[in-house]
């Protein structure tokens, strides 16, 4: 199973303000931000160090308060880097000439779209402004630069869409956004989001989840169940047998271990939600007194282990995926079943393991 990059959403047709803190201008931005993990789902192939300092925190050992800026310098968090319908780019952006006649404009976005028997798929859409909105755009972009203030900048992370503009001889331009002092001006971001026009051209660039993890909700890797039995100290929910959809079918992922309890998705498969309740119901009750303290991640041997997930349905979207697991069980030392809602569930028999594993080996449907 390849490894694929951590999904990541783009912001579209407008321009997104995330309030992060009170500091300085926030750094270049790309136009995308990382999908955030579900608070019951810990993000695929991740791990559970801290998560690195906010790009808007200050630097270990520096102050707090806010550093200083030229009076005249540009807007920091403006600057897509991709190409824009075949033109990159430029290494230096500059501001729309006033003089500049400008015929026509386009926006460029990414967005997701499932392949059948390939995947979910990033495709590159070029989408045009509508004549009557040419003006407004380049009144907003023919704007002087602000002198920033006295006070600090606020530390709010503005995401510019891609875009360019086609002049009256047929130069095509990717100007920047005037600036504030500490961010792009509000007028040309509201040019930018009054709407644009149904695609001209849009193009298939990468791979984003292969077919399996589009179908089956299971993702490149995974965290062991012994990580979501520590974090629920055994206490969660009712406990008993993990509750099952009422109907449909359920992907089961099966993990191989990497250590420090990560995992890397090998296979998967589908099975009737009934089916996985017949088999649920030969579960023991209780747990064994052999096994290690349900906190204590450390003393949890380094198993492989499935997961249960519910299947999505088509029309497939990249949103779908991510969904919380329905239970995770072990597949050696006490070989743990852990239920999301119910808790701890029992120690798998041997023989019952093997039938749960033999599921991640039956056809996707």
């Amino acid at each position: 199973m390849r490894t694929r990059s951590p999904i990541r959403f783009q912001i579209a047709l407008t321009a997104v303000v995330l309030t992060l803190v009170t500091g300085c201008a926030a750094p270049t931005a790309t136009g995308t931000v990382p999908a955030p993990a579900s608070p019951t789902h810990p993000a695929a192939g991740t791990s559970s160090a801290p998560a690195p300092a906010s790009p808007t925190s200050p630097a270990a050992g520096t102050s707090s308060g806010t550093a200083p800026a030229s009076p005249t310098s540009p807007a920091a968090d403006e600057g897509p880097t991709s190409s824009c319908d075949g033109v990159p780019a430029p290494t230096s952006w500059q501001l729309l000439p006033p003089s500049a006649t400008v015929m026509a404009a386009v926006m460029c976005i990414d967005t997701q779209k499932y392949v059948a028997g390939q995947g979910m798929w990033t495709y590159r859409q070029v989408l045009p402004f509508p004549a009557a909105q040419i003006p407004a755009l380049v009144a907003g972009l023919t704007e002087l630069d602000k002198a920033r203030g006295d006070g600090p900048c606020t530390a709010n992370l503005i995401f510019v869409p891609s875009f360019l503009v086609t002049l009256a001889d047929g130069t095509r331009l990717r100007p920047r956004v005037p600036s504030d002092g500490c961010h792009p001006r509000q007028e040309a971001l509201t040019a930018l989001n009054t709407g644009t026009m149904a695609p001209i051209s849009e193009s298939r660039t990468k791979q984003v989840l292969e077919e399996v993890q589009t179908i089956t909700n299971c993702g490149d890797g995974a965290k062991s169940p012994a990580i979501w039995i520590s974090a629920s100290n055994g206490q969660a929910g009712k406990g008993g047998p993990p509750t099952l959809p009422s109907s449909g079918s359920v992907s089961v992922c099966y993990y191989r271990t990497t250590g420090d309890q990560q995992g890397e998705l090998t296979r998967a498969g589908t099975v009737p939600v009934q089916q996985l309740r017949t088999l649920w119901t030969k579960l023991p009750a209780g747990t064994s007194s052999a096994c290690p303290p349900t906190s204590d991640i450390m003393n949890s041997p380094a198993v492989d282990w499935l997961m249960f997930l519910p299947t999505p349905r088509p029309p497939y979207r990249l949103g779908d995926s991510g969904a919380s697991p329905i239970a995770l069980m072990e597949l050696g030392g006490c070989r743990r079943l852990f239920g999301l809602d119910a808790g701890l569930a029992g120690d798998v028999p041997a023989t019952l393991a093997a039938q749960l594993a033999a599921l991640a080996d039956q056809p996707v449907h």
